[in-house]
C-alpha cells in the first residue's frame, strides 16, 4: 500500500521522525479526508435520487387525484344540469328521479359516498342515499356560504366532515355553485367523496415508517394526510416553508425542510393539481432516505479508520526505531520529551544530569518552583547542589553520587532550596539511572523536583493541631472513649484509664462491652445503632434512663455523657464523652436531704409560731380584755357617782371611757391577727371569708369569693396554712398589685384542695429577680412543698396575678381522722 511504500522510503533515507511523523499524518489526513468527501458525495446522491422518487410520486398522485376530482365535478356538473332541468326545462325531473340519479352516480363512481342538494336558503333539497330528503340546513356551512355569498370559486374544497345522515366516517366536501342564466343563485351541489378512497391510493406508497402524504387546498389549509391524522384535518400552515416559498416559485417541486406536523428533517416534495386548486405534497424523514448511506458509511468509515489506524501503527513503529537510534546516540528520546511534557503539565519540574558533561538541565518548571525566570536552564553540577540549603545539601549529593555509582538505581530526598528572591522551598526530588556503562554506573539521571512547601506547612499544621487536640484529650477531666463500627475501642484517655480503673493499653482493641454492665449491653448496642442511622452529629445519651458504667473492678457507677458520631475514610467511628456522677449524686442527696430537714425544722417553726401565736392571742382575749373590759366598768361606775357641777371630771371620765373602747378593740384586732379565735371555733372558710371581709374594708378592693368544699373541714395544719397563705396573697396584692378587684376560690378537685387568689392589677414579672427581704411569695410555696404540695405565681394573658396552691388532701380531712 502506498504508505508502507513512503515509509519504505523515508527509513532507506534516514528521515528525521518530524518528517516521518508529518508524512504518516498527511497519509491518514487523505486517507479521512478522501473518505469524508466520498461519503458526502454518496449522501447528495442519495438526497438527490430520493428527491427524484419523491416527485415522480408526488406526480403521479397529483395526476390520479385530478382524474378522481375530475370524475367527482363531472357527477357535480350533471346533478346540477338535472336540477335546473327540473326547475326550467320542458321535461322537468321530479324529486323522486332526481334522487334516482343521483343515486346511480354515486353507486358508479366508487370515489363518491353522497351526492347532495341545497337550496338557497341552505335547506337540503335531494340526498343520494335517503329519499324523502331529510330536514337539515347547511346554511352555515363553508361549503354553502362560500357559494351563497359570491366570494369563492365555483368549485369549493371543504375541509372533511363527518356525514350527517350516512355515519361518522371522514369525508371530503367538493361543492358547486348553481345558477340559471341569468346568474341568480339556485343552490349548492355537494359531492361526499369518502377520505378512505384517497388513503387506498396513498397505501401503496413506500415512504418509511415516518413517510407521509397530504393534500392541501392552495391556502395552505390540510385536507387530508396519510397516515390519518385527524387532529390537524383543517389546519392552516401558511407560515410553512412550502406555502411561504416553494409554492409561490414553482407550481412543482422539492424542498428540504421540518415537517409540516413534526420537527423532523424531511424531504417534502409537491405538485399542483392542474384546473383544481389543490397541491398533493409527499415527504419522508431525512433519517429514512438516508438508512442505506449509512449502512455505507458506517463500512466507508470502518475501512477508512483501519487503513488510518495501519498508517498510525506503521508510522509509530518506524519513529520508534528512529526514536531507538537516536537514543544510542545519546539524543533526547521522543518518550523523554512526553515524559517531560507530562511531569511540567502536572506541576512537577524535571531536571537531567549528564555525568560525563557534569551539567544539570532544568526545565521552565524547576527554575520556577526556585524564583527564577520561568526558562529552560543548563547548570553545572556544582551551581546546581548549591541551590540546596546548606543543612541538606551534603546528604542529597551522597544519595546522588550513590546512584551514580551503581549502588541504587533511584535516589529521592526532600530538601530545602533557597529561592532566587531569598526564600526558601521545601522540594521532594526523585532521581532515576536513565543509561549506565558496562560497568553499571551512571552516565544519565533524570528526575523531578516537585513543590512540598504546602504539604510540608499543612503536615506541620496538622501535627500542631493533633498536639493540642491530644493535649486537651489528655488533660480533659471528662472521660474520652472512641469505638469503631464494630464497638471496639480505639481512643482511651487518662481520665478513661482513672474511671474505669483500666490503662489504655487493655482498653484500646477491646470491645467497649467490658465496662457496660451486663443487663444494659444489648440496650446500648441497639442505640448506637439507632444513632448511627440518624446521621445526627452529637446527642445527649440517657435523656429517658439513667446510665451506668462498669469499673475494671467490676463496680458499678453512675454517669452523665454524650455520643458523637463522624465517618472516616469510609469508616464510621463514635466518641462518648462521660464522667462518674457519683459524687454529684451523693451531694444531689444530701442536699434533697438537707432540704427536707429545712422543710421539717421550717415546719416545726410554724408549728410553734402558731401554738405561740395561739396562746398570746387567747391570752390577749382572755384576760387582758377581761381586765380592759372591768376597768371600763371602774370608769363607768366612777362617772355615774361625780357630782353634776364637776364636768372636767366627768368629760376626763368619758375620755378615759373611749381610751378603755380603743384599747380593747386593739386588742381583739391583735389577738385576731395573731390567731383568729374563728378559725379554730369555725373552720377555715369561714375564717377565710371574714379575713376576705375585713380585708375589702380595709383597702376598698372589691372580693369575690367561691366555695366548693362539699361542706367538710380539715384538720390542722392545713386549715392554718390555707388560711395564712390566702392571708400573704391578700397582703401582696395590697402592697404590689395596684388591684381593684380580687376573686378568691377555695374548691376540691377529687383528693386535691385547690386555692386561688386572682386579681386584676399589674401582674408579674417572673424574670424579675426577688426584691431584698421580701418572702411573701416564697413563704406560700414553702407553706405548700411542707404540706406535699405546690405553689404556682404567675400573669395569664389577659393580666393580672393568679396564686394557685395545689394540696393533697387525703390525709387532712376531719372525716377521715376521726374514722
Amino acid at each position: 500500500m502506498p504508505g508502507t511504500v513512503v515509509l519504505t522510503l523515508l527509513a532507506k533515507n534516514a528521515i528525521p521522525r518530524r518528517a516521518v511523523i508529518v508524512a504518516g499524518g498527511l497519509l491518514v489526513l487523505v486517507v479521512l479526508t478522501g473518505t469524508a468527501i466520498a461519503l458526502w458525495l454518496f449522501r447528495s446522491a442519495a438526497l438527490a435520487t430520493a428527491e427524484w422518487d419523491l416527485k415522480n410520486i408526488a406526480v403521479v398522485l397529483a395526476e390520479q387525484t385530478r382524474q378522481g376530482m375530475l370524475t367527482v365535478d363531472m357527477a357535480l356538473r350533471a346533478t346540477a344540469e338535472d336540477y335546473r332541468g327540473r326547475g326550467a326545462a320542458a321535461r322537468p325531473l321530479s324529486e323522486e328521479a332526481l334522487h334516482a340519479r343521483m343515486h346511480e352516480r354515486v353507486g358508479d363512481l366508487p370515489q363518491l359516498r353522497s351526492l347532495l342538494v341545497i337550496r338557497p336558503d341552505g335547506d337540503l333539497g335531494a340526498h343520494s342515499n335517503v329519499f324523502p330528503a331529510p330536514e337539515m340546513n347547511f346554511r352555515d356551512r363553508d361549503y354553502f356560504t362560500v357559494h351563497r355569498d359570491g366570494k369563492g370559486p365555483p368549485l369549493f374544497f371543504g375541509v372533511p366532515v363527518k356525514g350527517r345522515v350516512m355515519g361518522a366516517h371522514l369525508v371530503h366536501t367538493l361543492s358547486r355553485r348553481m345558477e340559471d342564466p341569468q346568474g341568480e343563485f339556485l343552490g349548492v351541489v355537494i359531492a361526499g367523496i369518502d377520505v378512505r378512497y384517497l388513503h387506498d391510493i396513498y397505501r401503496s406508497l413506500e415512504l418509511g415508517p415516518a413517510g407521509r402524504v397530504f393534500l392541501f387546498r392552495k391556502d395552505s389549509v390540510l385536507l387530508t394526510s396519510f397516515p390519518a391524522d385527524d387532529a390537524e384535518i383543517g389546519g392552516s400552515f401558511p407560515a410553512h416553508a412550502l406555502f411561504s416559498s416553494a409554492l409561490p416559485a414553482a407550481a412543482s417541486g422539492v424542498l428540504q425542510a421540518r415537517g409540516l406536523l413534526s420537527d423532523q428533517p424531511r424531504l417534502i416534495a409537491y405538485h399542483s393539481l392542474q384546473n383544481y386548486p389543490l397541491v398533493i405534497a409527499v415527504s419522508s424523514t431525512t433519517d429514512y432516505v438516508l438508512r442505506e448511506w449509512r449502512k455505507q458509511s458506517l463500512y466507508a468509515a470502518i475501512s477508512a479508520l483501519g487503513a488510518a489506524g495501519v498508517i498510525v501503527l506503521a508510522t509509530f513503529l518506524f519513529v520508534r526505531q528512529l526514536h531507538v537510534s537516536e537514543e544510542l546516540a545519546g539524543e533526547v528520546t521522543e518518550s523523554e520529551l512526553r515524559w517531560r511534557t507530562a511531569l511540567e503539565a502536572a506541576g512537577h519540574g524535571v531536571w537531567d544530569l549528564d555525568v560525563a558533561a557534569g551539567r544539570v538541565f532544568c526545565s521552565q518548571r524547576y527554575r520556577e518552583i526556585l524564583g527564577h525566570a520561568p526558562r529552560e536552564a543548563t547548570l553545572e553540577r556544582a551551581e546546581w547542589l548549591a541551590e540546596i540549603h546548606a543543612e541538606d545539601r551534603s546528604d542529597f549529593e551522597r544519595k546522588v553520587d550513590a546512584c551514580l555509582a551503581g549502588e541504587h538505581s533511584t535516589c529521592s530526598a526532600e530538601v530545602r532550596f533557597d529561592r532566587g528572591d531569598g526564600g526558601s522551598k521545601w522540594g521532594l526530588i526523585r532521581g532515576t539511572m536513565v543509561s549506565a556503562d558496562s560497568q553499571g554506573r551512571a552516565r544519565r539521571v533524570a528526575g523531578t523536583m516537585t513543590d512540598v512547601t504546602e504539604q510540608r506547612l499543612a503536615q506541620q499544621r496538622l501535627g500542631e493541631s493533633e498536639a493540642r487536640l491530644n493535649s486537651i484529650i489528655g488533660s480533659a477531666m471528662d472521660a474520652i472513649i472512641t469505638v469503631d463500627g464494630q464497638q471496639n475501642v480505639v481512643l482511651w484517655n487518662a481520665a478513661a484509664e482513672k474511671i474505669f480503673h483500666c490503662p489504655a493499653r487493655e482498653a484500646v482493641g477491646r470491645p467497649l462491652d467490658r465496662f457496660i454492665p451486663g443487663r444494659f449491653r444489648t440496650a446500648h448496642s441497639e442505640h448506637v445503632g439507632r444513632f448511627g442511622a440518624t446521621g445526627v452529629t452529637m446527642r445527649q445519651m440517657g435523656a429517658r434512663t439513667a446510665l451506668f458504667g462498669l469499673r475494671a473492678t467490676g463496680e458499678e457507677f453512675p454517669i452523665d455523657a454524650s455520643i458523637s458520631q463522624v465517618e472516616v475514610g469510609g469508616y464510621r467511628f463514635y466518641t462518648v464523652i462521660l464522667r462518674d456522677i457519683t459524687g454529684r449524686q451523693k451531694a444531689a442527696a444530701a442536699l434533697d436531704k438537707s432540704h427536707q430537714e429545712l422543710r421539717e425544722l421550717y415546719t416545726a417553726m410554724h408549728e410553734v409560731r402558731e401554738a405561740e401565736r395561739t396562746r398570746i392571742a387567747r391570752e390577749l382575749h382572755d384576760e387582758l380584755a377581761q381586765w380592759l373590759t372591768a376597768l371600763k366598768m371602774d370608769v363607768s361606775w366612777i362617772a355615774a357617782r361625780l357630782p353634776k357641777d364637776l364636768d372636767p371630771l366627768v368629760d376626763r371620765a368619758a375620755k378615759i371611757k373611749g381610751v378603755v373602747d380603743t384599747t380593747v378593740a386593739a386588742v381583739r384586732r391583735i389577738a385576731a391577727d395573731l390567731r383568729p379565735v374563728m378559725l379554730d371555733d369555725l373552720g377555715v372558710v369561714p375564717a377565710v371569708e371574714s379575713l376576705l371581709h375585713g380585708f375589702s374594708q380595709r383597702t376598698g378592693i372589691v372580693i369575690g369569693f367561691n366555695v366548693d368544699c362539699d361542706g367538710m373541714e380539715f384538720k390542722e395544719p392545713l386549715a392554718t396554712a390555707v388560711y395564712r397563705m390566702v392571708q400573704e396573697a391578700l397582703t401582696n396584692v395590697a402592697r404590689h398589685a395596684q388591684a381593684s378587684e380580687v376573686e378568691a376560690v377555695i374548691r376540691l378537685d377529687g383528693d386535691r384542695l385547690v386555692v386561688r387568689v386572682c386579681d386584676n392589677g399589674r401582674g408579674i414579672d417572673a424574670a424579675l429577680p426577688r426584691k431584698a427581704k421580701s418572702y411573701g411569695l416564697l413563704g406560700i410555696r414553702e407553706r405548700a412543698q411542707t404540706l406535699g404540695g405546690t405553689a404556682s405565681i404567675f400573669s395569664p394573658a389577659e393580666g393580672g396575678t393568679v396564686v394557685e396552691i395545689v394540696i393533697p388532701v387525703a390525709s387532712y380531712r376531719s372525716g377521715e381522722a376521726e374514722a
